[in-house]
Parts: structure tokens; sequence; C-alpha cells
């Protein structure tokens, strides 16, 4: 990488004596119950499994489960497409590494990303050698990509956006963000916004393709149907809800919205924290209100001591019951400076769509589904129960529902044509 900018070099530099920095956050991390123990060498670049001795290998850098689940479906087509090609899938949190490992195929891998400090990714390029590197969204890690560029690796970023953080993130250091983002051979943006803010850091036109955002073709997530039916069944027509991947701050304001909307037993508020091992501080939270609570981790039922007010849903990969089992969902992050989560999976399931005002992650979506009926957007823990209160008119349900499905409904374009483009990078070499 050429002219690289002074804060790169100043990056690159701090790099290589950065590692005591990353043994003591890895230390927290794991006194957090943040990291897996016994996989921890594999972020300072020791690979627990051998490169493939045949066929090419791919590798993506996906950081967390949101853009882990975004690609793969492309992981899919390309194992599909070439007998011999082999996948290898980058992450940084437990949750994407469950979820990987529940997606395992015999030609495709998982490891914990390489800490972004020179020996470890030294150690890491050295062990893989990739055929091809492939960043996704917008987790640009200067030292692993200029050490890629540096091996001749060819290299994409697909499915990327700008949100309005990462914006004013770049817009302090924009000859350091063309410097990186110049290194990669092709750029895949999901807006036509993105795409005008990249051009206008200086990166040539022919490197940048309008392909739309693959988390709208993603599978849907799939649910047991003798668990749902059964579930089904224990709900009858109480009225159940869902805050889906909540954060710290945001439990206490979706119970309360709870307690304004309905009296005890009246109804099921099922709460799924972005990260589980938070099932026990919620339950907490909630017991101290005075509500009755079941856990999903301790197998409890919907029935749990004469109806709970609350069950936590503290495990991971059950989206897809909970999408089909409720009959509203908040998607929050909104309610935080977490920046929204993804709407397309509840929308595609039929589920009606509550969220809070922050939805910069996924702006022009949200925006989408308001100009088309498909949500509704509460500010405060009053109005997300006025919204849940008007929810229990069945009809509202299945026109809020029916109108999101329509907005967010795609014939599977984006990953198709992001498939395409790693395919003719490959073959290009």
């Amino acid at each position: 990488m050429r002219n690289r900018s002074f804060v790169i070099l100043l990056y690159l530099m701090l790099a290589r004596v950065s590692a005591p920095l990353f043994r003591i956050a890895q230390s927290r991390r794991l006194s957090w119950g943040k990291e897996e123990p016994l996989r921890q060498n594999e972020q300072w670049g020791k690979a627990r499994h051998a490169r493939p001795k045949e066929g090419r290998l791919v590798w993506f850098h996906a950081a967390s489960i949101g853009e882990t689940q975004s690609i793969l479906g492309i992981v899919e087509q390309l194992l599909a497409q070439d007998e011999q090609l082999h996948v290898l899938i980058t992450s940084v949190t437990l949750s994407s590494a469950n979820l990987l490992e529940q997606s395992m195929h015999d030609r495709f891998m998982h490891q914990f990303a390489p800490y972004d400090c020179y020996t470890s990714v030294c150690r890491f390029l050295d062990h893989w050698r990739p055929d091809l590197a492939i960043w996704v969204e917008s987790e640009l890690w200067p030292q692993l990509i200029c050490e890629t560029r540096h091996r001749a690796i060819p290299m994409a970023l697909i499915n990327c956006r700008i949100s309005e953080n990462t914006s004013r993130r770049w817009q302090r250091w924009p000859k350091a963000m063309f410097s990186l983002l110049n290194a990669f051979d092709a750029i895949l943006v999901q807006s036509e916004n993105t795409l005008k803010q990249i051009a206008e850091l200086g990166v040539a036109n022919e490197k940048l393709t309008l392909s739309g955002s693959t988390k709208e073709d993603a599978g849907l997530p799939k649910a047991d149907p003798t668990e749902l039916k059964v579930m089904q069944a224990e709900k009858g027509d109480r009225f159940m809800w869902l805050a889906s991947s909540t954060h710290p701050g945001e439990d206490a304001a979706l119970i309360e919205a709870h307690m304004s909307a309905f009296g005890a037993g009246e109804a099921l508020l099922i709460i799924a924290p972005r990260h589980p091992e938070r099932g026990a501080e919620i339950a907490e939270l909630a017991r101290a209100r005075g509500l009755k609570v079941a856990l999903r981790s301790a197998a409890d039922s919907f029935n749990t001591d004469a109806d709970a007010d609350i069950y936590i849903a503290d495990t991971l990969g059950e989206m897809g019951l909970w999408y089909r089992l409720v009959d509203a969902a908040f998607i929050a992050g909104s309610l935080s400076d977490h920046g929204g989560h993804n709407p397309y999976e509840p929308a595609l399931l039929d589920c009606p769509i509550i969220h809070g005002p922050i939805d910069y992650n996924f702006k022009e979506i949200y925006a989408r589904l308001h100009a088309d009926q498909g949500a509704i957007v509460a500010k405060t823990s009053d109005e997300i129960a006025a919204a849940l209160i008007a929810l229990q008119d069945p009809e509202r349900r299945v026109q809020l529902a029916r109108n999101a499905r329509a907005c967010l409904r795609t014939s599977g374009a984006a990953t198709s044509l992001t498939t395409q483009k790693i395919t003719q990078l490959l073959e290009r070499g």
C-alpha cells in the first residue's frame, strides 16, 4: 500500500509493540466470560485447523453475529460451485462462533480473528495463505488489511455500509480511510449513500458496485416445528411479544412498557438479550419489579409459576422460534446507542415490528418500512405500551406484517451478485 497516510503509518508502528495491551484486554474479557478459554491462542494467530492441501481457500472476516449471518448464503453458493473450494471465516464474538459451529460444513472452518498486532497477523497469514480475503460491512482493521495487501492477496469488501457514526469517524481521517479502502480490489455497497461517500474519498468508480444488502437475502432462521407446535398450544390466546436482541439499559424500559400495557399475567414478554449471559441479570431486574420470571436456559416453560410475566430467552440460535410464536416484536439496540438491529427476519416471518428512535445501522431500511407503513417507531416506554395496546387488534397486526413483508421481500439479487463478484476475483487470481 503506497501513499499511506500518516495516521495509518503511526497505527502500523504501534501495532508492532501492542501485544501487551491485547494480552491485558484478553485477560479481562476472559474474566467477563466473553472469551472461549480453550481457543484464546487463535487470537494470537495460532490455528486449530490445518490449511487444506488441495483447492483454493477463501477467507471471510465477519466480526460479529450479524455480519456472519449475512454471508452464510454466499458461502453455500461458493461451496456448491466448486467442490475443491474451502472457506475460512474469522469472527470476534462468542455468539458468532457458536452460530458457525451449528452451520459446519466439511469444507468450512472457523477461527477467532487474530488481534490486529503485527506478530499475530503475520502468524495468521503465514498459516492460512488465503487465495482471496473478504471483509464484511465496515470492520476495517489496518494491520490486517495492510499485511494482506503486502502479500498481494486479492481483497474485497462486501455488504459495505456507512452508518452516521461510521461516517463521522471516517470524516476525521479521510486520507487514512482512502488508504484502507483503496487497498481493496472490489467494494460492494448496500446503498447509494454509501457508494457516494466512498467515491467522495477518491476511491475509483471501477472498484465500486451497488449490490444491495445480503441481509435481505439471508435465509430465514429455522425453528423446530414440533417445539413450535407445543409452544403455540401453551400460548393459546394469550398475547405475547418479543424484545429482540436487547442491550443493557433497554430491558428496564421494555419491562416498564409491559407493565403499563398489561395487568399481571395478562400477557407475556419474551426478552432475548443480544448476549445470552445477561439472562440472570435481566431476571433479577424483572423480579425486583414484582414480576414472575421463567428462564429458557433453566428449561422453564411459559406456565412456570402459574404463568410467567417475563420469559428470558437466554439461548442462541432460536430467533426463528420466537418470531414465529409471538404477536409482535420490539427490535432492540434502538433505545440505546447501538444503532438498531436487523428487521429483515421478523418482516419476512410476518411478525409485526416496533422499534426505537435510534436506527442508524439500518436507517434506509427503516425509512422504507415507515414509507410503506410496515413498522411502528416508539421513543419511550409509554409509546411502546401504546403500540402494544394497538397491536392487540389482530387486523392491525396482519396489516402491519403484510406491509413489512411486501416492503422487504427480495429475489436474492444481492447474494447472487456478491457471489458472482467473488468468483470473478478468484478466477482473476
